[in-house]
């Protein structure tokens, strides 16, 4: 039998009112985005070189970003705020590696970001081969854990699709131009062998927030990434709960909080990757980029109102 809704916690129905009542101009400017976007992508690609750093830049980072913008309008369409800027930190990351793979060495970077990705890959799949180190270190982590009997490491099944996966992966590893690029990743965790080390290490960045430093964008992680943290990491509590004349009042689940915010980072965010990528790629549709940010994005982007939230303490 299905269970209703606790209203002192959760109103759908109020909620996705609400949004629609108060930012129907910027949901609309979202989902502009996200076609506009959604055009641009294939477009970039057809006039690109069809090289690795290009699939990186495009595919995976750029698309990254609009994939984000897509799931906060999703959210800010029913009410909900508060998964939102684990979307746009995301996106922030994401834009963040594109911008330092464009300024230079765009393949050489793609190539390390690339084969990091493969190194993960590579790690799941010795944790389901059976006789492999990582795998009887995650049959014994499983064993004493609560996952005990719903996820077996040696199952036979899932022992065939990752030796199937182990062999592609390591294959493409071998090549000439990713072997010593492996290498540089198996010189840095000797020292932390249990840990796969993150792609922009070797290349002489110890974090995020280095990478941010060299693009001039510190000031933009240290406000927004670090806020986001709290909420990534379950570290406030402000976000869920109230104290109020010695009361303690639990917040709604679906709640329009700071909405102005959001909606201006991720703006920026997009934005800004969304230039860099028509300077790239289609320099000739600068002009059209511009009128389009006039004309349709910009009053929805400036304009929005704030939701002030009152809380009963009776």
């Amino acid at each position: 039998m299905d269970e209703c809704e606790f209203t002192s916690l959760i109103e759908r129905k109020k909620a996705i009112t609400q949004s629609k009542k108060y930012y129907h101009n910027q949901i609309t400017l979202l989902i502009d985005m996200v076609n506009y976007a959604s055009w641009l992508i294939p477009r970039a690609r057809d006039s690109s070189n069809n090289s690795l750093a290009d699939d990186v830049i495009i595919g995976s980072l750029y698309k990254h970003i609009v994939s984000m913008v897509d799931g906060i309008e999703v959210h800010l369409s029913n009410g909900i705020m508060l998964p939102t800027w684990l979307q746009a930190r995301s996106a922030f990351e994401a834009s963040v590696y594109m911008d330092w793979i464009l300024i230079g060495d765009s393949e050489r970077k793609a190539k390390y970001y690339y084969a990091a990705n493969l190194r993960k890959q590579k790690l799941w799949a010795l944790r389901f081969v059976h006789g492999t180190k990582e795998n009887k270190i995650i049959t014994e982590m499983i064993s004493e854990s609560e996952l005990n009997g719903y996820l077996d490491p040696n199952d036979t099944e899932l022992k065939d699709i990752a030796e199937k996966e182990l062999a592609h992966v390591q294959e493409i590893l071998d090549r000439a131009v990713f072997k010593e690029i492996d290498q540089s990743f198996e010189n840095i965790s000797r020292n932390n062998p249990s840990r796969e080390i993150d792609w922009y290490r070797p290349l002489g960045k110890s974090s995020v927030k280095s990478i941010t430093k060299e693009l001039g964008r510190t000031a933009e992680y240290e406000y927004f990434y670090s806020l986001s943290s709290a909420i990534m990491h379950a570290r406030g509590y402000q976000n869920q709960i109230k104290f109020i004349h010695g009361n303690v009042l639990y917040k709604p689940i679906r709640m329009l909080d700071d909405v102005p915010s959001l909606i201006k980072w991720i703006g920026k965010i997009f934005f800004s990757s969304t230039r860099s990528i028509i300077m790239r790629y289609r320099s000739g549709e600068i002009p059209y980029f511009y009128k389009k940010y006039a004309n349709d994005w910009r009053t929805p982007y400036f304009n929005i109102v704030s939701v002030k939230h009152t809380f009963d303490s009776r």
